[in-house]
Formats: structure tokens, C-alpha cells, sequence
């Protein structure tokens, strides 16, 4: 008997979550919730890293490293979230070659600062981009 998400899945609606944290993507969860739920990407975003972040301490040891190599805690953010970002992207790249890129993404938003700046969005989000370095086909 199919589960509800995979029927949404033979119905053509793409079942992405609405979180990543370092523990769905290095225990084993998203890839049973590919293989199991049918899950086809994600979404991240600031808020969805903090609560990640302050909910556990799978982080802790990055953001020690971090600090005492590098003071400046604007990077250490998007260091932490480029890290799970990338670990995500690899599970989901079998899903994204299945659907021919119609799937298998991970989202990445530019700091909510940037809202009335172009140029500055633009250039966060090439260089995300290129910190990411993922293909996407």
C-alpha cells in the first residue's frame, strides 16, 4: 500500500521538506526519506539553520574549529550551512539525475539584509553558488 507522500509522488507533486539540520543529513534520515517517502529536495533558510544550530550540538565541533581559525562569525554561518548544504546535495543528486533536473535540489537563501540590494544579491548568491560547488546536470 502506498504511503500518502508517495501517492502525492505518482500524482507528479514534488515532495520536498521545509528543514535540514546536520543530523537529517548524517544519520541516514534523508536517505530513507528518499528511498521511503518519495522526498525530492529541501528548503533551508536562516531561521531553519538557527533552530538546527541551537536544537542540538552535532554542530559544536565545526563552530570550535571555526572560531579559532577564523574570527569572522558572518562566514561562520554560511560555513555551517555550505557544509550541510553540500552533504544534502550529494544524497539528493541520484534524484535530480532520475528527473532530469526537474528535482534533487537543495535551497539556499541570501541573507534577508540583501532584500533591497541587487547587485549584493546577486553577488552573495554566485558566490554561495561557488562555495557550494555542486553541478546541477
Amino acid at each position: 500500500m502506498a504511503n500518502p507522500l508517495q501517492e502525492l509522488s505518482e500524482h507528479g507533486q514534488s515532495v520536498w521538506l521545509d528543514f535540514i539540520s546536520r543530523e537529517l543529513v548524517t544519520t541516514g534520515q534523508l536517505e530513507h526519506r528518499v528511498a521511503e517517502e518519495h522526498v525530492t529536495g529541501l528548503t533551508s533558510n536562516p531561521t531553519i539553520f538557527q533552530k538546527a544550530i541551537a536544537d542540538g550540538s552535532l554542530y559544536d565541533d565545526q563552530i570550535a574549529r571555526l572560531m579559532a581559525s577564523d574570527r569572522r562569525t558572518p562566514w561562520t554561518f554560511s560555513r555551517l550551512a555550505i557544509s550541510d548544504i553540500q552533504h544534502a546535495a550529494d544524497i539528493l543528486r541520484p534524484v535530480h539525475e532520475r528527473t532530469s533536473g526537474a528535482d534533487g535540489y537543495v535551497s539556499l537563501e541570501v541573507p534577508p539584509s540583501l532584500s533591497h540590494d541587487t547587485d549584493g544579491t546577486i553577488a552573495t548568491a554566485r558566490s554561495l553558488w561557488e562555495r557550494v560547488d555542486r553541478p546541477i546536470s
